[in-house]
C-alpha cells in the first residue's frame, strides 16, 4: 500500500467516524423529548417529596451527560488535528 492509499483509507473512516457521531448526537436529541413525555406519563400523580427529588437528580444528570457528550463531539469536530494528515 502506498501512501495515497493509506491516505485515503484514513480520510474514508475520519468520514465514517464523523458521520456516526452525527447521526448518533441526533438520535439522542430525538429522544430526550421522547423520554420526557414518557416520563411525565408514567409518574404517579401524588410522588412524596423523596421521589421528586431523586427524579429532578436524575433528569438533571441525564442532562449533564448529554451535555458533555455533546461538548467533546463538538470539540472533535473543531480539533485542529483532524485536518493534519497522519506522518
Amino acid at each position: 500500500m502506498d501512501e495515497d492509499d493509506v491516505l485515503k483509507l484514513d480520510y474514508v473512516q475520519t468520514a465514517t467516524y464523523f458521520k456516526e457521531l452525527h447521526e448518533t448526537r441526533f438520535r439522542l436529541l430525538a429522544l430526550l423529548p421522547v423520554i420526557a413525555g414518557a416520563a411525565i406519563a408514567l409518574v404517579p400523580a401524588h410522588v412524596s417529596g423523596d421521589q421528586q427529588v431523586a427524579l429532578g437528580a436524575l433528569g438533571s444528570l441525564v442532562t449533564i451527560g448529554l451535555l458533555i457528550y455533546d461538548q467533546r463531539n463538538t470539540q472533535i469536530y473543531e480539533s485542529p488535528d483532524q485536518a493534519r494528515p497522519l506522518a
